[in-house]
């Protein structure tokens, strides 16, 4: 059973075969979409508006074990205590989550390749003054291989499995079956890899889950130091 194909079971178009070149065709989708092992549930693959991966069932399990507990200390602790205590604990849970669902909706950096007929998008990143121009008259394959040509003279690396240039320090995620920009790690508890662009939530995610966790733990204590119930 596909884990996947039960998350895009109102798709109104579902490829049953895994797509190996991953193409960027900068149309916007209201319905989940799937391309290699990433699904995308809105908006255009380019602007990444909310990407899962392919563990994300993994990431639902997250969304649980920040929730339950931090609901759990918020009304049982933090609420007997100063408001203070109430709105930095809220404050944390919130941040948190908002960290976490960044890392796991946006785009991590997947690179993909230009359709025959599509103008050079702009990318996220400066374009070096070394890189040159691609061209932008695509009525033949002989265009696009010549671009290619033109990106693997620079460095860039054609990826056997994508089918597509990739920029040095990009890699292949096999879990995620896309080649990633500055590919870090797969992360199964956010659901995809972390790459580029979703590497600062995904320490910022470290950083307030580590802050929140210290600061119940704290309070709980000093609750329970004070002969409270934690109820």
């Amino acid at each position: 059973m596909d884990i996947n194909k039960c998350l895009c079971r109102v798709a109104k178009e579902f490829p049953e075969a895994r797509q190996r070149c991953i193409y960027d065709d900068e149309k916007p989708v209201l319905y989940p979409h799937r391309f290699a092992n990433m699904v995308l549930l809105m908006g255009s693959r380019r602007s990444g508006a909310c990407i899962v991966g392919p563990d994300w069932f993994c990431m639902l399990v997250t969304y649980v074990l920040i929730l339950v507990p931090s609901s759990f200390f918020l009304i049982n602790v933090a609420s007997r205590m100063h408001v203070i205590v109430l709105v930095i604990g809220l404050l944390g849970a919130s941040l948190t989550v908002w960290a976490f669902t960044m890392t796991a909706c946006a785009d991590p950096g997947i690179v993909y390749r230009r359709r025959a007929g599509q103008r050079a998008s702009h990318r996220s990143r400066a374009v070096s003054p070394e890189e040159p121009q691609l061209s932008t008259d695509y009525s033949s394959r002989t265009s696009m291989r010549r671009d290619d040509d033109e990106l693997l003279r620079l460095g860039y690396t054609m990826c056997s499995i994508c089918e597509v240039p990739r920029p040095p320090g990009a890699q292949h995620c096999y879990d995620c079956d896309v080649c990633v920009e500055d590919l870090d790690h797969h992360c199964p508890w956010s659901g995809k890899c972390i790459g580029r662009r979703n590497l600062v939530y995904f320490r910022a995610f470290l950083a307030l889950l580590t802050f929140h966790i210290v600061f119940v733990i704290c309070v709980t204590g000093v609750q329970l130091a004070n002969g409270e119930p934690v109820t």
